[in-house]
C-alpha cells in the first residue's frame, strides 16, 4: 500500500488560480508588455489582405500595432532587434496566403 504524500505550500492552503497577470510574479515591465502583446495580437489577426500578401513567408516583428522589423530567417530577424535593443516584442511567422494545404484522410 502507498502513502500519499502532500505537499506543503507556503501559505498552507490550496493554490487560488485567478488569471490576473498582476499575480503571475512578473515585473511591471513585464506585465505592461503582456498587455501591449495582447493589443499587438489583435492587430495582427485584423490586417486586410494586402498585408498578408506583402509579408507572406516571412517573421514579422510588432510593436505598438506597427511592423517595427520582418525577415525571411529568424536569425536574421533576431540580429536586427538586437541591433536596436529591442526586449520585447510579438513575432509571428505569416504564411503564404495562396498556398494551399492539402490533407490525406
Amino acid at each position: 500500500m502507498r502513502r500519499k504524500e502532500r505537499l506543503s505550500r507556503p501559505n498552507g492552503g490550496q493554490a487560488k488560480r485567478t488569471g490576473k497577470i498582476s499575480e503571475l510574479g512578473l515585473s511591471a515591465e513585464e506585465r505592461a508588455y503582456l498587455r501591449e502583446a495582447k493589443a499587438d495580437d489583435a492587430w495582427l489577426n485584423s490586417r486586410p489582405p494586402a498585408f498578408w500578401e506583402k509579408y507572406a513567408e516571412q517573421y514579422v516583428a510588432v510593436r505598438f500595432q506597427q511592423v517595427i522589423a520582418h525577415s525571411k530567417s529568424m536569425q536574421t530577424l533576431r540580429r536586427t532587434l538586437g541591433a536596436q535593443r529591442i526586449r520585447f516584442v510579438t513575432i509571428s511567422f505569416i504564411e503564404d496566403p495562396s498556398a494551399v494545404v492539402v490533407y490525406a484522410l
